[in-house]
């Protein structure tokens, strides 16, 4: 019962204000919907408790969804200790966000459709993240893209809000399609979308979840870019190596005399791949400083363990005239300084012969 009520009470205040709003007024709108997250949250941190410290998990079905051939389908919580701390995450934030919204909104008229809309999200988030099988996750991912949508366009008299919130809505639609032929790949393959079922049947195979650490571990080993990081206002795409992507020639496009301008001007920086040597007892994470010669030349990127060539690796935008394979520089990690050296793109790259090397200088 307590999960039924962490997960559905965001729902049931977003539904009340979203139908009844304009009857019950704005301060009740925003009272509504702000209290039953705030008991949501509340229970959420008992839920935490029990599972971080007592190491319950439990699975609850509410009720039979879909039933046709061999897809059956129920919509269940599965609770264990990674969804005790997202139940903690995100109620606490929403709370947060709700209870600082009164005050920052606090003169639009139309808070009600706003905290409705906010409440409806955070809902959402929490079907996603209490997911017993692969459906459930696409309804929980759809309702955070419907409401992402409905926040970003929320002052729709505005051109460019209204602007933003298509273009995310046509992006989110581009990953749909994506989700959903994996979705359909997997049940004509193993016959479920149940997500323990799933990992049984992946178990051979060493099949098991994994984290954003594992999944930026593979990043960096590929020299993959990330957005906001090697890949942001601070860079040109030229500088990040993303030029395969820039087709000055095909017409005018949105920054394109800017972005043409700075790279005739020449590259103030471009994106070279580090390996670390001599580290004892941790990695670079990002933001850590750069130096040659005892000089701050600037920050690392990213960085990280890569598992499967056993080198510690990091990423850094460095002045054209650092970024020859072979350069020595060093990196302070926790207050130690470790030397780096430059080397060539993906430095894991079984098979793909370099293919990924977008680094003119790191052929």
């Amino acid at each position: 019962m307590i999960y039924a009520a962490i997960v559905f009470l965001p729902a049931l205040g977003a539904l009340i204000v979203g139908f009844f709003g304009r009857f019950l007024g704005v301060r009740a709108s925003e009272l509504i919907t702000t209290s039953l997250l705030i008991v949501s949250c509340i229970l959420s941190w008992i839920v935490f408790w029990r599972m971080g410290f007592e190491h319950e998990t439990d699975s609850i079905t509410v009720l039979r969804w879909i039933t046709s051939g061999e897809l059956d389908v129920s919509w269940a919580f599965k609770v264990d200790t990674l969804t005790a701390v997202m139940f903690v995450v995100v109620t606490t934030v929403s709370a947060l966000v709700h209870v600082y919204s009164i005050g920052y909104m606090s003169e639009d008229p139309s808070r009600p459709r706003f905290f409705s809309y906010l409440s409806g999200f955070t809902f959402s988030m929490l079907m996603l993240v209490t997911s017993d099988n692969l459906l459930q996750l696409f309804f929980g991912w759809e309702g955070v893209g419907l409401f992402s949508y409905l926040l970003i366009g929320f002052w729709y008299q505005k051109e460019s809000a209204n602007a933003a919130a298509i273009k995310a809505f046509i992006v989110n639609r581009v990953g749909d399609f994506g989700f959903a032929l994996g979705i359909f790949g997997l049940f004509a393959i193993f016959r479920t979308i149940n997500i323990d079922a799933l990992f049984a049947a992946g178990s051979e195979l060493g099949l098991k979840p994994f984290g954003i650490r594992a999944m930026d571990s593979m990043r960096l080993e590929k020299s993959y870019r990330m957005v906001g990081t090697e890949l942001s206002i601070e860079y040109s795409a030229y500088e990040s190596a993303m030029d395969r992507f820039v087709k000055p020639d095909k017409g005018n496009f949105v920054g394109r005399d800017a972005l043409l301008a700075w790279h005739t001007a020449g590259n103030n920086y471009l994106l070279v791949t580090l390996v670390v040597s001599d580290v004892d007892d941790a990695d670079a994470l990002g933001n850590n400083a750069l130096f040659k010669d005892g000089e701050i030349i600037g920050r690392a990127t990213g960085g990280g363990f890569g598992f499967r060539i056993d080198r510690s690796l990091a990423l850094r935008m460095v002045r054209p005239e650092l970024a020859d394979l072979g350069t020595e520089l060093e990196i302070e990690i926790l207050g130690k300084n470790y030397p780096a050296t430059v080397v060539a793109d993906s430095p894991f790259d079984p098979k793909n012969e370099r293919l990924r090397d977008v680094n003119g200088a790191n052929g």
